[in-house]
């Protein structure tokens, strides 16, 4: 408690005299009750000082302290009854808010505080305790609310969950495995329905493209999964070349319009389907498969000019896969609000059963 504040050089009490006191005197190390004005301006001063004399009785306390900040957490060390000359050491008070008396002297600070005060000051720390664990429950149930709506929207889809279609067995790489088909479309706009009467995407927005009809898929664990998709959306430069190039494929490669590729060109991509296994499911689970933009490039409409996707892969162990495009094909800063951010358009899931 005898440490001076942070950037004040240390003096001896020879060294640090008083205003009028000889360099010849000690000062005392205790802090005094009152501080005797002298001067010229010593009248002025004492009108304007702060009044602390106790009132009703109760007894002032005198404390060196010469840490404002830590002061604030030793507030219930200090009795509202404590005797004025009883020891000091280790006793810190709370900051200036519950107006005590603040008295420079000697390069530290000589803190004036009744008992009733001391008592006022602790009803306000108990406030802002208060108030502080409210905060922080407050702030954890939004956390926690803001997390168990993403958890749960996963298991909703627009428009329900398609099932794969069982297509008998195929052979890959000389072992059997059962064979099942899924098939979608990409459209330039959610909104509307689809050949079939099925809307694109319920209540879709009219600007945003979309995956159609569903965004969730029920496939078997390790099977042979063929997926057959329409793309009628417009095309760009993609940011990462990387998802450009098909990955996780039967035999590393997609049939594109009737031509078997391992990638497309980056700056004429529309979306992408790329799956991955949700934590702790299957963690080297990775595909990826890009499409190009139509044949009615930047006039693309729906459900005309479209090219053909088709492509194979195993299926994982059984878990909850996500699977969404990688394109930046939504709005806002870098294509990655609008569509891209909402669930259901350019995002679902792969349910492996």
């Amino acid at each position: 408690m005898e440490q001076l504040p942070p950037h004040i050089k240390a003096k001896t009490s020879e060294e640090r005299p008083l205003e009028d006191v000889g360099p010849t005197e000690r000062i005392s190390s205790e802090c005094p009750r009152e501080l005797e004005k002298k001067g010229r301006n010593a009248d002025d001063e004492a009108q304007n000082e702060p009044n602390v004399e106790a009132k009703s009785g109760a007894t002032p306390y005198s404390l060196w302290i010469s840490d404002l900040f830590a002061a604030h957490h030793a507030l219930d060390r200090i009795p509202s009854s404590r005797a004025e000359g009883q020891s000091k050491e280790g006793l810190r008070l709370t900051t200036m808010a519950c107006n005590s008396c603040i008295l420079p002297q000697g390069g530290q600070w000589c803190l004036l505080v009744s008992s009733q005060k001391l008592e006022a000051c602790r009803g306000e720390a108990m406030k802002k305790v208060l108030w502080g664990v409210i905060t922080v429950l407050i702030g954890a149930i939004l956390i926690a609310a803001v997390g168990v709506g993403f958890h749960s929207q996963q298991y909703v889809a627009p428009a329900g969950t398609q099932v794969a279609k069982s297509d008998g067995t195929v052979t890959v790489n000389g072992k059997t495995y059962q064979h099942v088909t899924l098939d979608f479309v990409t459209e330039p706009s959610a909104a509307g329905n689809l050949p079939n009467g099925k809307p694109v995407h319920p209540g879709g927005n009219e600007g945003w493209p979309a995956y159609a009809p569903n965004n969730q898929f029920q496939v078997p664990a390790n099977s042979v999964v063929t997926i057959h998709w329409v793309q009628y959306d417009s095309g760009e430069v993609v940011n990462n070349a990387f998802f450009a190039k098909v990955q996780g494929t039967v035999g590393g490669k997609a049939n594109i319009n009737g031509e078997v590729v391992d990638g497309i060109d980056p700056s004429n991509m529309a979306h992408s389907f790329t799956v991955r296994g949700l934590p702790g499911v299957d963690p080297n689970f990775f595909v990826s498969v890009p499409a190009p933009s139509s044949k009615l490039g930047d006039e693309a409409v729906n459900d005309k000019g479209g090219v053909t996707v088709d492509f194979s892969f195993i299926s994982g162990t059984k878990g909850l896969y996500s699977w969404n495009c990688e394109f930046p094909c939504g709005s806002g800063v870098g294509g990655f609000g609008g569509a891209m951010s909402s669930y259901g358009y350019m995002s679902g899931y792969i349910h492996v059963v």
